[in-house]
């Protein structure tokens, strides 16, 4: 009890004593006119943007998990996953209903959580793709940055290739055979990377997740320039690009604010900072685009799951 009481508390404790810092010196004014720049228009291309992210995410689920769900159902699922990724530190909330629904449907915890860890993957290979682009257009620490994501990239790519093999060699361990639901749980994902091996399925499932983190970034980027007038050039992009992966880095911290408010707005002001963004108010900036996305995701998220529950019973 003392547990969950600490898991609720720490959380709102620290996106609190944030907000409580931030606003003792910023008006509700500037916070209410900051929303209210944001144009219809902006919002309405986000939306868009967003649930066609979502529709390819939940392609590639269905290629993952070989065709084993319908596409319309998947959807739905990975709606209730995208709201889900900042319940939790290190996106547990997210696999936790994932691979719930996907269990409800027939696919076993194995195969849904493999098929999830797998586009994690590929979401961090296509990243780093997309990153090394936008060094072109970033003078601050290149060649550190160049380093440090072709490290990231060779090491998922690593791990997509190389997978049942460090499965087979972790299967050799003595205490692996002692524990029966290790053993089952590493025959199992062995059985599932067996069959997903296809060079072709790689690089479907490697373009498809490029197009997931391009759409994202351009619907975030429509609300930004609303936000900021930036220029709506690709070298405005690119650099938009690069600090919000850094920023989204505050996600996998063991301890963040409630569902990711304070941390993830502090996170954005510093990284905008260092990037010599010329934005006033970076905090805010990250605080409007955080709570529209957090709004539409919860609200189709919350449906989703809703239809989805009222469904299997």
């Amino acid at each position: 009890m003392f547990k969950r009481f600490l898991k609720i508390f720490i959380p709102v404790s620290i996106t609190f004593l944030i907000f409580f810092i931030f606003f003792k010196n910023t008006s509700i004014n500037i916070i209410k006119k900051s929303f209210q720049e944001l144009s219809f228009s902006s919002v309405f291309i986000y939306m868009i943007l967003s649930l066609a992210g979502t529709y390819f995410r939940a392609l590639r689920y269905k290629i993952l998990l070989g065709g084993k769900l319908k596409l319309n159902e998947l959807f739905l699922i990975t709606l209730v996953r995208n709201f889900s990724v900042d319940l939790l530190p290190a996106r547990t909330a997210s696999l936790l209903f994932y691979t719930y629904l996907t269990n409800k449907d027939g696919i076993g915890i194995e195969e849904g959580g493999a098929s999830f860890f797998v586009a994690l993957f590929y979401d961090v290979l296509s990243l780093s793709v997309l990153l090394s682009f936008a060094l072109l257009f970033i003078k601050t620490g290149g060649l550190y940055f160049y380093i440090l994501i072709g490290a990231i990239f060779l090491l998922s790519l690593f791990f997509i290739v190389c997978m049942e093999r460090i499965l087979i060699l972790f299967d050799k361990f003595t205490f692996v055979k002692k524990i029966r639901w290790i053993e089952k749980s590493i025959y199992d994902l062995k059985k599932y990377f067996s069959q997903h091996k296809s060079v072709n399925e790689r690089i479907n499932v490697f373009f498809i997740s490029l197009i997931i983190r391009i759409l994202k970034y351009l619907s975030l980027f429509a609300l930004f320039i609303s936000l900021t007038k930036v220029s709506a050039d690709i070298k405005s992009l690119s650099i938009f690009s690069f600090g919000l992966s850094a920023t989204e880095l505050s996600s996998v911290l063991p301890v963040q604010g409630l569902a990711g408010f304070g941390t993830w707005e502090l996170s954005f002001k510093y990284v905008f900072l260092f990037l010599k963004i010329n934005i006033k108010n970076p905090f805010i900036v990250g605080l409007v685009i955080h709570s529209v996305t957090q709004v539409w995701e919860y609200s189709i998220g919350l449906l989703s799951l809703l239809f989805l529950l009222l469904k299997k019973r």
